[in-house]
């Protein structure tokens, strides 16, 4: 007598989510021109899954946008509302988020020099300009007349949408942030799903 060993299929590629059922995996490309494939799991309610989030991150890379240049006179942004380009009209990063749901959102800088005794802000939002919260993000205080701090890095938890997500920077009003040590600047924004619907 011979037993037949059951064995749980791959899991499937996908460019969208599928109907999930419990214990379903897949693998959802999750930025094709970066090659960033999310391995996702899916779990209802009736096993303790999130009912508006059913899809759960078991691995792969996270998804980020880098970019340096924020250098000298044209590298810093001025005053007290959020901005998401330096002054010399170099945006800051983003990234569109492909999936709604619940996430770590990274924030990092190698370096970060605040122009005066005051406070600098580094965060992100989605949607209209100007709406982060100094919450979310990185807070630098100084209490002498030039400091550079670096490097810089924080994680946040956060729901989003399926949508553009900006980094964006603020000092405070007649000061300024700049987003550079001594030679060049280079700022980060990044995400990992935890779950996602």
């Amino acid at each position: 007598m011979s037993f037949q060993v059951a064995r749980n299929p791959r899991p499937t590629f996908v460019t969208a989510l599928p109907v999930g059922a419990d214990g379903q995996e897949i693998y959802y490309q999750a930025d094709s021109s970066n090659g960033i494939i999310w391995h996702l799991r899916y779990r209802g309610t009736a096993a303790g899954g999130s009912a508006t989030y059913p899809w759960e991150f078991v691995g792969g890379p996270a998804m980020f946008n880098g970019d340096t240049g924020y250098t000298g006179t044209d590298g810093y942004v001025s005053g007290a509302t959020f901005l998401r380009a330096a002054s010399g009209g170099k945006a800051l990063p983003s990234l569109t988020v492909p999936l709604a749901g619940q996430y770590h959102v990274r924030l990092s800088s190698n370096a970060l020099t605040l122009s005066a005794a005051t406070d600098g802000y580094i965060s992100f939002t989605q949607g209209a300009s100007g709406s982060s919260s100094t919450d979310d993000g990185l807070q630098l205080r100084n209490s002498a007349a030039t400091t550079t701090v670096v490097p810089i890095l924080t994680s946040t938890y956060k729901v989003l949408t399926a949508a553009a997500l900006y980094l964006e920077a603020r000092a405070t009003a007649g000061n300024s942030l700049y987003l550079t040590g001594a030679s060049n600047g280079r700022l980060e924004l990044a995400i990992t799903p935890i779950r996602v619907g």
